[in-house]
């Protein structure tokens, strides 16, 4: 992932998100959490959820280090769910403003 982009990042859910009631994506580099994107920052074709990062979001992160995220999910029952932690490499852009 490049800094100061607009990258989409899909995650594929076992039944249909619509069963559940907060989805929540974090974003976690170094020693602490950077972001965090929720249900309704996505949107979902089928079993699939897509989440848009912003260049203001994607400019939080430093270059060079490897960022962790994990999906969590709570259905409406009360049963807690978390993915397996991917890991996605940040790269650097020679400018480091905003396009606008």
């Amino acid at each position: 992932m490049y800094r100061l982009t607009t990258p989409q990042h899909y995650f594929t859910f076992p039944e249909d998100p619509s069963i559940y009631k907060t989805i929540v994506i974090t974003y976690y580099q170094g020693d602490r959490i950077v972001l965090e994107k929720y249900k309704e920052d996505m949107t979902f074709t089928g079993n699939v959820g897509v989440c848009n990062l912003t260049q203001d979001e994607t400019k939080l992160f430093y270059a060079g280090n490897k960022v962790r995220l994990q999906v969590r999910a709570l259905t409406e029952t009360g049963d807690a769910f978390a993915s397996d932690i991917f890991t996605l490499d940040v790269k650097d852009v020679l400018n480091d403003g905003v396009l606008s």
